[in-house]
């Protein structure tokens, strides 16, 4: 019998304390995260492992290509990939038009530990 298959989650975010912070709590949790502190480094590490990563969780506003560029080169490599929004800068309109745009749901910044996890599960669940 092989082992269970540990999700992999692609982590984007330009603030690399914030990154390392949710790559420790989720490992804790039994996920196998990637980090990247850049659109592009993002597009590159999902493009490598796109077969691998169940999930990404792309931070909205970062320095060059942000969040909306990754998110749409993301979906031209895979049009499935399931992503959780996050940022603190968007207002409520503007996180709806993205969530309707296909996206696994919407993570205000800052945000808890369990609110993380239960964003992550969430986005998760059961394909459509």
């Amino acid at each position: 019998m092989g082992e269970p298959q540990v999700p992999t989650l692609l982590v984007v975010d330009d603030e690399e304390a914030l990154c390392q912070l949710i790559r420790d709590a989720l490992a804790r949790r039994g996920y196998r995260v990637l980090l990247a502190t850049s659109g592009v480094e993002g597009v590159r590490l999902y493009r490598e492992h796109a077969r691998h990563v169940q999930l990404v969780i792309l931070d909205m506003v970062m320095p060059g290509m942000d969040g909306r560029a990754v998110f749409e080169a993301l979906r031209a490599i895979n049009p499935g990939v399931r992503v959780l929004v996050s940022s603190g800068y968007m207002d409520e309109g503007t996180a709806a038009n993205i969530v309707q745009r296909g996206v696994a749901g919407f993570l205000r910044k800052p945000y808890t530990l369990r609110e993380l996890l239960d964003a992550v599960q969430a986005a998760l669940g059961p394909t459509p």
